[in-house]
């Protein structure tokens, strides 16, 4: 009877020992499994995570230079003075009496203050232009004008300038002086070589109206001029 209560205790202790063995074994692969399941869901979380951080990052940046572009393209363009050179200039005089005058060659120069605030600015501009007619002595003539107009910029160094104006002429022409109103229309493209000068280049379109004593003498003249210059940003 001991004896063979000694061997069904063996038989339990074996059978005790056998089944903790595998609850221990299913144990630890659950265990690996959740392991495993926890490093992938990290894994995703720091694969998604990546390309977010990166993108923020890159639109930060680009945030970052279009408010550089912008401050250098305001910051060359609050005050300037500007110095255009009319190497050539072309002048069209119609009379009443049907009568007209073309100009055979002009030349000038003008010097102007301009304040810019965005994309537009107010400003004046002085000028003198010689004009040569056949069989006449020579036209000089000096401009006062009010300018106002717009500055595009393209970039922080291309940009474009429409100027519209309105003012007084004062011709002088075989010792005599007449004043006259006229008016201005200016396109002008440009180039900024640093933060202080430009380059400038196009035409201006002036139409402009003379008084005379005799109606027949009164006329509207045309003027085309070819522009080179530059702005300067104070």
């Amino acid at each position: 009877m001991k004896k063979i209560l000694f061997v069904f205790l063996c038989l339990l202790t074996v059978l005790s020992v056998n089944v903790f063995a595998e609850e221990a074994k299913d144990a630890g692969a659950e265990s690996a499994r959740v392991d495993e399941k926890a490093f992938q869901t990290t894994e995703d979380a720091v694969s998604t995570a990546t390309p977010v951080a990166e993108k923020a990052e890159a639109d930060g940046e680009a945030a970052e230079t279009a408010a550089q572009d912008k401050k250098v393209q305001y910051k060359i363009c609050h005050h300037f003075i500007t110095l255009n050179a009319n190497p050539y200039a072309f002048q069209h005089i119609g009379l009443r009496n049907d009568d007209t005058f073309n100009s055979q060659y002009g030349f000038g120069v003008n010097l102007g203050y301009r304040y810019s605030f965005g994309l537009f600015n107010v400003g004046v501009e002085a000028g003198y232009n010689n004009f040569k007619y056949e069989d006449f002595e020579r036209y000089h003539i000096l401009s006062f004008t009010g300018m106002g107009g717009i500055s595009y910029h393209f970039n922080p160094k291309f940009f474009l300038d429409g100027d519209l104006g309105c003012g007084v002429d004062i011709r002088f022409m075989d010792g005599e002086s007449r004043a006259n109103v006229t008016t201005l229309f200016r396109l002008n493209a440009g180039y900024w070589l640093n933060d202080f000068i430009s380059l400038t280049g196009g035409a201006d379109l002036k139409l402009s109206w003379q008084h005379h004593e005799t109606d027949d003498l009164k006329s509207t003249d045309l003027g085309v001029y070819v522009n080179v210059g530059t702005k300067i940003s104070l």
